[in-house]
């Protein structure tokens, strides 16, 4: 039987680490917790005291001097102590479903750098469903190839490539998988939405800190995504049209001080066409 390892930032996280572990328990396949705390100012570290002392396969790490170093530097010290192959990364205030690894274990090529996953978007009470590309440089391109928790990815090959990116604005999970691409492009695929991931307003996402550099990053990352295909031979139709329809959606919002390539004659008639659908259904 495939087991798993889950690894779990945690900063200021004393109202929802509980639920969020426990989401993790019920999973018979993971046999190992790992609870990173990312130097909390909460009660955060002793809650993680007390969840491993009553389950026995939670672990708990620090940085050297207790000291934050955010949630790439706290993901890569979990998978540095990891002793299964397959690993769910999982934020302190998210939540797996029950059979979620089960489910993904069963789609699953153990071949593959990543498992893509479905999975629910949560906000003001509602849950949206929220699907992915079936190419996965599509998915890159598109920003549609599942998240950090509803994926299962292989921690062999996150070592292999050096880690997670540990100075990113943000985008962290999409550089990942781009760099997972690039040394082995198979990827696994399960349809089903196993997970919720709940909209945080001051995530890194979310919040205002950094905001330019982080609006900049999606276009500078696609970018290194499209040199990287155009290289390769490998920048199809398709994934032209992933680039420039996401790169014209994030211009309606955000205009860079560097250029952006980008058809825009194609991107317009793109949006005109979904309005005359809209219009007509």
């Amino acid at each position: 039987m495939v087991m798993v390892s889950a690894v779990v930032p945690v900063y200021n996280a004393e109202k929802t680490l509980v639920k969020s572990v426990q989401s993790l328990v019920i999973q018979p396949e993971i046999n190992e917790i790992i609870l990173v705390d990312d130097g909390s100012k909460d009660n955060s570290y002793s809650i993680c005291l007390n969840l491993a002392a009553k389950y026995q396969q939670i672990k708990v790490l620090q940085h050297s001097g207790k000291i934050n170093k955010g949630a790439p530097a706290t993901r890569n010290l979990g998978l540095a102590h990891a002793s299964n192959k397959w690993i769910q990364f999982q934020d302190a205030d998210d939540e797996l479903l029950p059979g979620k690894i089960k489910m993904q274990l069963e789609c699953l090529n153990e071949e593959s750098s990543f498992l893509v996953g479905a999975f629910l978007f949560q906000k003001d009470g509602k849950k949206e469903y929220q699907n992915y590309l079936s190419d996965p440089w599509s998915g890159l391109l598109g920003i549609k190839l599942g998240i950090t928790i509803s994926n299962l990815w292989n921690g062999d090959m996150i070592k292999q490539i050096g880690g997670w990116r540990e100075n990113l604005p943000n985008m962290q999970e999409y550089y990942l998988m781009f760099d997972l691409l690039k040394i082995n492009p198979i990827v696994s695929y399960c349809p089903h939405a196993l997970s919720v991931m709940k909209y945080r307003h001051n995530s890194i996402t979310n919040s205002n800190k950094n905001k330019k550099n982080k609006q900049d990053n999606y276009f500078k990352y696609r970018a290194k995504v499209r040199e990287y295909l155009e290289k390769c031979n490998e920048f199809s139709f398709l994934r032209r049209h992933y680039y420039h329809i996401s790169t014209g959606n994030n211009l309606s919002y955000h205009k860079p001080t560097f250029e952006v390539k980008i058809n825009r004659l194609y991107y317009n008639l793109y949006r005109k066409m979904r309005e005359v659908k809209s219009a007509i259904s």
